[in-house]
């Protein structure tokens, strides 16, 4: 088992009326070492699966290319502030045109945040890794709908500029 997502384990279980955690898999490592994200295959309760992010807020020391700034570790720690916001406040007014995954349950600990999430693979199993002209219209149809259902919405608690990737992130 992984030590980070352990100590969530019986308030998960309990969060989704599940009996037991059967597996967990590692899907992928969150940026310069700040957690994982991890599929859990649960036994009993409503879901099979669900994805959990396991989110290291502690600031990390070493970068393979210097980045390990306290602007870095900043910038990082409110990005999942955003992502937290994002889904406990907004992502359950999309409609199933735009789809995404919705938050299941959240805790925070003293240095480490949880965010337990819907498996879309159950509904969409197959990751692509190229698109059919078909297909790119519609990723663009539900990119739009995605956008529409937020116009005229004044957001709070979300990135100020809309996104995460601009220029004043690296001054």
């Amino acid at each position: 088992m992984n030590s980070a997502i352990e100590p969530f384990l019986p308030n998960i279980l309990v969060a989704l009326k599940a009996n037991d955690v059967t597996e967990i898999q590692r899907i992928q490592t969150l940026w310069s070492g700040y957690g994982g994200i991890y599929r859990l295959a649960l036994n009993g309760g409503a879901r099979s699966t669900i994805i959990a992010k396991c989110i290291d807020l502690e600031q990390k020391g070493d970068h393979p290319r210097g980045w390990a700034t306290s602007l870095s570790h900043q910038r990082k720690l409110k990005s999942y502030e955003v992502e937290d916001r994002w889904y406990s406040a907004y992502a359950h007014a999309l409609d199933d045109d735009s789809k995404v995954a919705q938050l299941l349950y959240a805790e925070k600990r003293k240095g480490t945040q949880l965010l337990v999430l819907e498996d879309l693979s159950i509904n969409y199993p197959e990751l692509k890794s190229r698109c059919s002209l078909k297909e790119v219209f519609l990723v663009v149809d539900w990119l739009a709908n995605f956008h529409a259902q937020f116009l005229g919405v004044q957001p709070e608690g979300l990135w100020e500029i809309g996104t995460y990737w601009h220029l004043g992130t690296r001054p």
